[in-house]
């Protein structure tokens, strides 16, 4: 499940740089608009892959403190 979250977040944010004109290569510039992880989920690397992962991993926790004061509810 974390990681169907994961890729999902990932394919959408893809798709929202696409829009603005980014594209992939193999070092990240903001003025070329360029990053190396605008690529499909599967070429990302394992480490990148785990960070989004554990993002969704660590979400609950995350919303639920005092600065948020968020609670994720499973329907």
């Amino acid at each position: 499940r974390l990681e169907f979250l994961a890729k999902n977040e990932h394919e959408q944010w893809c798709e929202y740089k696409s829009e603005l004109g980014w594209t992939y290569a193999d070092e990240k510039s903001n003025e070329n608009k360029t990053n190396p992880k605008l690529r499909e989920w599967e070429a990302l690397d394992e480490e990148t892959r785990q960070f989004n992962i554990n993002t969704y991993k660590n979400l609950p926790r995350l919303c639920s403190s005092e600065r948020v004061g968020l609670k994720i509810v499973k329907a």
